[in-house]
């Protein structure tokens, strides 16, 4: 556990292995102008002209909506190349999305977790993660097509 990471959280958590480096995998994911070209369903920009440095602005699509939902949100965490960590959210209600980078034979592996935490997770937290779970996935897939290379089949 990172000391950024509530022990009491709503948390949601995928594990993949892609055959890349974990500094692939890193740079990637801190590159916030390029998830339009990947994830286009997620939007990362940094924050308004007067923001501090890891302020960041989210427009996330979810589902079918017709207006993506917009988040603030900051860096909490940068550890190059094993670890980034942003928090979204507010009005007492808020998430905090993790990426591990950890090195393995096959390549790297990556263990997503997104931790739903505040004063108002016991009301909304449930169906909250719920609807982000499907973001998250989303993620998951685009980051995966992203950094392997399709595989001739043999016959």
């Amino acid at each position: 556990m990172t000391p950024s990471e509530p022990q009491n959280a709503l948390t949601l958590t995928t594990r993949q292995v892609l055959a890349v480096k974990p500094q692939a995998v890193f740079k990637l994911l801190t590159d916030f102008p390029a998830y339009g070209a990947w994830a286009p369903f997620l939007t990362l920009a940094p924050a308004g002209k007067h923001a501090e440095a890891g302020q960041l602005d989210f427009r996330i699509r979810v589902g079918k909506l017709p207006i993506p939902i917009s988040m603030a949100g900051e860096i909490v965490t940068q550890q190059p190349p094993r670890l980034i960590a942003w928090r979204m959210g507010g009005y007492g209600i808020r998430l905090l999305e993790t990426f591990r980078l950890d090195p393995v034979p096959q390549g790297a592996r990556v263990i997503h977790t997104v931790q739903c935490v505040g004063g108002l997770k016991g009301v909304l937290g449930e169906s909250l993660l719920r609807t982000y779970g499907g973001v998250m996935r989303q993620l998951d897939v685009a980051l995966a097509r992203r950094l392997t290379k399709p595989r001739k089949i043999h016959r």
